[in-house]
Protein backbone atom coordinates (compact mmCIF):
# COMPACT_ATOMS: atom_id res chain seq x y z
CA UNK A 1 0.00 0.00 0.00
CA UNK A 2 2.49 2.67 -1.15
CA UNK A 3 0.03 5.50 -0.72
CA UNK A 4 -0.67 5.00 3.01
CA UNK A 5 1.44 7.18 4.62
CA UNK A 6 3.42 5.53 7.95
CA UNK A 7 3.27 7.83 11.10
CA UNK A 8 5.20 7.39 14.37
CA UNK A 9 5.65 8.95 17.57
CA UNK A 10 9.65 8.50 17.37
CA UNK A 11 12.53 8.17 19.67
CA UNK A 12 15.05 7.60 17.38
CA UNK A 13 16.53 8.77 14.35
CA UNK A 14 17.96 5.33 13.17
CA UNK A 15 14.68 4.33 11.33
CA UNK A 16 15.06 6.65 7.76
CA UNK A 17 13.43 5.23 5.06
CA UNK A 18 11.35 3.32 7.30
CA UNK A 19 8.35 6.12 8.19
CA UNK A 20 6.85 8.94 6.24
CA UNK A 21 5.82 11.26 9.01
CA UNK A 22 8.33 12.05 11.86
CA UNK A 23 6.54 12.88 15.48
CA UNK A 24 9.23 14.02 17.80
CA UNK A 25 8.56 15.38 20.75
CA UNK A 26 8.65 19.02 21.23
CA UNK A 27 12.37 19.06 22.88
CA UNK A 28 13.96 16.37 20.77
CA UNK A 29 12.28 18.71 17.68
CA UNK A 30 14.10 21.83 18.52
CA UNK A 31 16.98 20.20 20.38
CA UNK A 32 17.41 18.22 16.18
CA UNK A 33 15.85 20.76 13.84
CA UNK A 34 18.95 20.51 11.21
CA UNK A 35 17.81 16.83 11.19
CA UNK A 36 14.13 17.22 10.87
CA UNK A 37 14.65 19.82 8.07
CA UNK A 38 16.54 17.16 6.36
CA UNK A 39 14.11 15.02 6.38
CA UNK A 40 11.74 17.51 4.81
CA UNK A 41 13.80 17.74 2.20
CA UNK A 42 13.88 14.32 1.56
CA UNK A 43 10.35 14.25 1.27
CA UNK A 44 9.22 13.13 4.31
CA UNK A 45 6.48 15.48 6.61
CA UNK A 46 7.53 16.45 10.09
CA UNK A 47 5.27 17.22 13.13
CA UNK A 48 5.35 17.35 16.66
CA UNK A 49 3.97 16.11 19.99
CA UNK A 50 3.22 16.15 23.41
CA UNK A 51 2.16 13.59 26.17
CA UNK A 52 2.84 13.00 29.57
CA UNK A 53 5.97 15.28 28.48
CA UNK A 54 7.50 17.89 28.24
CA UNK A 55 6.83 19.55 31.15
CA UNK A 56 8.39 22.64 33.18
CA UNK A 57 8.23 25.68 30.60
CA UNK A 58 7.53 23.29 27.34
CA UNK A 59 4.15 23.93 26.21
CA UNK A 60 1.64 20.95 26.73
CA UNK A 61 -1.76 20.78 27.33
CA UNK A 62 -1.72 19.67 30.85
CA UNK A 63 -4.67 21.14 33.16
CA UNK A 64 -1.89 22.98 35.31
CA UNK A 65 -0.52 24.95 32.20
CA UNK A 66 -1.52 27.99 31.12
CA UNK A 67 -4.52 28.10 28.53
CA UNK A 68 -2.58 30.24 25.78
CA UNK A 69 0.20 27.11 25.75
CA UNK A 70 -2.89 24.83 24.27
CA UNK A 71 -2.67 27.86 21.42
CA UNK A 72 1.11 28.16 21.30
CA UNK A 73 1.69 24.59 19.74
CA UNK A 74 0.40 26.08 16.52
CA UNK A 75 2.61 29.06 16.32
CA UNK A 76 5.26 26.52 17.24
CA UNK A 77 4.48 23.94 14.24
CA UNK A 78 4.71 27.29 11.81
CA UNK A 79 7.89 28.62 13.52
CA UNK A 80 9.58 25.33 13.38
CA UNK A 81 8.01 24.42 10.05
CA UNK A 82 6.09 21.79 11.28
CA UNK A 83 3.11 20.56 9.88
CA UNK A 84 1.31 18.57 12.63
CA UNK A 85 0.63 18.23 16.23
CA UNK A 86 0.05 14.86 17.53
CA UNK A 87 -1.42 14.25 21.30
CA UNK A 88 -2.29 10.72 22.23
CA UNK A 89 -5.33 12.23 24.75
CA UNK A 90 -8.23 13.02 23.09
CA UNK A 91 -10.55 10.93 24.41
CA UNK A 92 -8.62 8.54 26.52
CA UNK A 93 -11.03 8.92 29.63
CA UNK A 94 -11.76 5.01 29.87
CA UNK A 95 -8.51 5.06 32.17
CA UNK A 96 -10.19 7.34 34.40
CA UNK A 97 -13.34 7.82 36.86
CA UNK A 98 -15.86 9.94 36.36
CA UNK A 99 -14.78 13.67 37.94
CA UNK A 100 -10.44 12.28 37.79
CA UNK A 101 -7.71 14.63 35.45
CA UNK A 102 -5.99 11.19 34.72
CA UNK A 103 -5.90 8.28 36.97
CA UNK A 104 -3.95 8.73 40.18
CA UNK A 105 -2.61 5.11 39.23
CA UNK A 106 -0.42 5.71 36.21
CA UNK A 107 0.53 9.21 37.29
CA UNK A 108 0.06 11.15 34.51
CA UNK A 109 -0.37 14.85 34.38
CA UNK A 110 -3.64 16.28 35.03
CA UNK A 111 -4.97 17.07 31.39
CA UNK A 112 -2.67 14.55 30.03
CA UNK A 113 -5.63 11.52 29.08
CA UNK A 114 -8.27 13.55 27.37
CA UNK A 115 -9.17 17.44 26.45
CA UNK A 116 -12.81 16.60 25.37
CA UNK A 117 -15.43 14.84 28.01
CA UNK A 118 -17.69 12.18 28.10
CA UNK A 119 -21.10 12.68 28.08
CA UNK A 120 -24.74 10.45 27.25
CA UNK A 121 -24.22 9.79 23.62
CA UNK A 122 -21.85 12.67 23.13
CA UNK A 123 -19.03 14.79 24.02
CA UNK A 124 -18.26 18.14 25.47
CA UNK A 125 -15.61 20.20 24.52
CA UNK A 126 -13.20 22.00 26.93
CA UNK A 127 -11.69 25.43 26.96
CA UNK A 128 -8.24 23.67 26.42
CA UNK A 129 -9.96 21.96 23.10
CA UNK A 130 -11.64 25.20 21.95
CA UNK A 131 -7.90 27.15 22.46
CA UNK A 132 -6.34 24.32 20.15
CA UNK A 133 -8.80 24.68 17.67
CA UNK A 134 -7.99 28.46 18.16
CA UNK A 135 -4.21 28.10 17.38
CA UNK A 136 -5.01 26.03 14.81
CA UNK A 137 -6.95 28.80 12.89
CA UNK A 138 -3.90 31.06 13.61
CA UNK A 139 -1.74 28.51 11.85
CA UNK A 140 -3.90 28.93 9.08
CA UNK A 141 -3.48 32.39 8.96
CA UNK A 142 0.24 32.33 9.59
CA UNK A 143 0.74 30.00 6.48
CA UNK A 144 -1.76 32.45 4.51
CA UNK A 145 0.81 35.67 5.64
CA UNK A 146 3.68 33.29 5.00
CA UNK A 147 2.07 33.49 1.10
CA UNK A 148 2.26 37.03 1.32
CA UNK A 149 4.86 38.52 3.33
CA UNK A 150 7.57 35.25 5.15
CA UNK A 151 9.57 38.22 6.86
CA UNK A 152 6.47 38.88 8.26
CA UNK A 153 4.89 36.24 9.07
CA UNK A 154 8.09 34.62 10.68
CA UNK A 155 8.58 38.07 12.66
CA UNK A 156 5.29 37.25 14.20
CA UNK A 157 5.41 33.74 15.11
CA UNK A 158 9.34 34.65 16.69
CA UNK A 159 7.65 37.06 18.80
CA UNK A 160 5.27 34.55 20.27
CA UNK A 161 7.89 31.46 20.18
CA UNK A 162 10.95 32.70 21.21
CA UNK A 163 12.37 29.25 21.53
CA UNK A 164 10.90 25.54 21.56
CA UNK A 165 10.68 26.28 25.79
CA UNK A 166 10.16 30.34 25.46
CA UNK A 167 7.15 32.05 24.82
CA UNK A 168 5.65 35.14 25.21
CA UNK A 169 2.48 34.00 27.41
CA UNK A 170 1.08 37.49 27.79
CA UNK A 171 -2.34 37.52 26.71
CA UNK A 172 -2.17 41.63 25.70
CA UNK A 173 0.84 41.09 23.93
CA UNK A 174 -0.79 38.36 22.07
CA UNK A 175 -3.95 39.98 21.39
CA UNK A 176 -1.78 42.87 19.83
CA UNK A 177 0.32 39.98 17.89
CA UNK A 178 -2.46 38.50 16.47
CA UNK A 179 -4.21 41.46 15.70
CA UNK A 180 -0.90 42.57 13.16
CA UNK A 181 -1.30 39.54 11.95
CA UNK A 182 -4.79 40.28 11.08
CA UNK A 183 -4.49 43.97 10.07
CA UNK A 184 -1.01 42.67 7.16
CA UNK A 185 -3.60 40.02 5.74
CA UNK A 186 -6.07 42.56 5.34
CA UNK A 187 -3.50 44.73 3.61
CA UNK A 188 -3.72 44.79 -0.07
CA UNK A 189 -0.38 45.52 -1.02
Amino acid sequence: MPDIKIIDAIFTKKIVGSIDVWVPQSPDLCGNLEFYKERQVAGDEVWHYTCCGPGGTWANRFLENPLIHMRIQHWMNYRFGTTGYLHWGLNAWHHCTLGQACPDSRNWPPGDCFIIYPAEEKVYSSIRFEAMRDGIHDYELLKLLDRKDPEKAQQLAVSVVHSGNNYDTNIRTFRVTRKKLLTWLSDRK
